[in-house]
């Protein structure tokens, strides 16, 4: 049975002044109807990411996070689905919509498309998923772990096997890899900014996160106060006791 839609588009434009670039992106407008599992896409659990992290810090394995570049637009739509778009307006001719070939950001099962591609092409690479942990990954010729958060990547291995596992990633998918998790620098994950020592991962949350809550909130002009939560987070490697 083939599943017809038709819904709204935008193009979404963002200026990044710093860098001088404008990027324009084409969205869909789709209403968010129906069942809520028709849509569903997992993500990885605090676990299961920490207990990556915390093994990869115990057996002196390299860290790096990746992103997917134009992650659900290298994702085909299904045989028995076909989704037509109303482009933008200033794009609009009489009596012409698109039809999409490929997932498209703002359709609501596109995270679940992308995450079904994602996990085909990795299993034909060597990668095996978790059945418990659906967004866990295990490769068992190079004992690498690998964890997916929608289109964000956290890749540990041993460290002469990462270059081959990175290319043979990035052969299947387009991928942005950040540096090598390290003690000199910070590197940004899911929101979050993460530095190794030799014992112990810290992790912290930038100052920009607050910042944007506090202009949300139109209390960016208030005076601030000292918080009595932890600043900061280590994550050490636990102790041949325990």
């Amino acid at each position: 049975e083939i599943r017809l839609s038709l819904v709204g588009s935008e193009m979404c434009i963002r200026d990044r002044l710093k860098i001088l670039l404008i990027k324009a992106r084409l969205v869909a407008q789709q209403v968010n109807r129906g069942d809520l599992m028709d849509t569903f896409a997992g993500t990885p659990s605090a676990i299961a990411v920490h207990l990556i992290l915390i093994l990869a810090m115990v057996c002196h394995l390299e860290v790096i996070f990746g992103d997917v570049v134009t992650a659900f637009l290298q994702a085909c739509l299904p045989d028995n689905v076909e989704v037509f778009v109303r482009p933008p307006p200033r794009l609009q001719r009489p009596g012409f919509v698109w039809r999409l070939r490929r997932a498209l950001y703002g359709l609501r099962r596109s995270p679940q498309w992308f995450q079904c591609f994602l996990a085909c092409v990795l299993c034909s690479i060597g990668w095996l998923r978790c059945q418990v942990e659906p967004s866990l990954f295990y490769h068992s010729r190079c004992q690498a772990f690998l964890v997916i958060h929608a289109d964000d990547m956290l890749l540990t291995g041993p460290p002469e096997v990462l270059p081959k596992l990175r290319k043979d990633i990035g052969e299947v998918v387009r991928m942005k890899w950040e540096s090598e998790l390290n003690d000199q620098t910070f590197v940004k994950y899911l929101g979050k900014l993460w530095r190794r020592r030799s014992d112990a991962l810290e992790v912290k949350i930038p100052a920009s996160y607050y910042r944007g809550i506090l202009q949300q909130m139109n209390l960016q002009h208030c005076r601030p106060v000292a918080s009595p939560m932890e600043t900061c987070l280590l994550y050490t490697s636990p102790s041949p006791r325990d």
